[in-house]
């Protein structure tokens, strides 16, 4: 297992993907979405595909 694993810490690239896979499940995805009509980008240069 890896260091951050065992510390119970996350990188950004862990809380990119967990975002990722809870955006899969549709009731979250809308649950979520229904309370946000826009979303701010504040470091736009520093986004990916994901």
């Amino acid at each position: 297992m890896s260091r951050p694993r065992r510390q119970d810490v996350l990188d950004y690239d862990d809380l990119l993907l967990y975002w990722a896979q809870t955006m899969c499940d549709p009731d979250l995805a809308a649950g979520i979405g229904a309370r946000f009509d826009h979303v701010m980008v504040d470091v736009y240069q520093d986004t990916n595909r994901l």
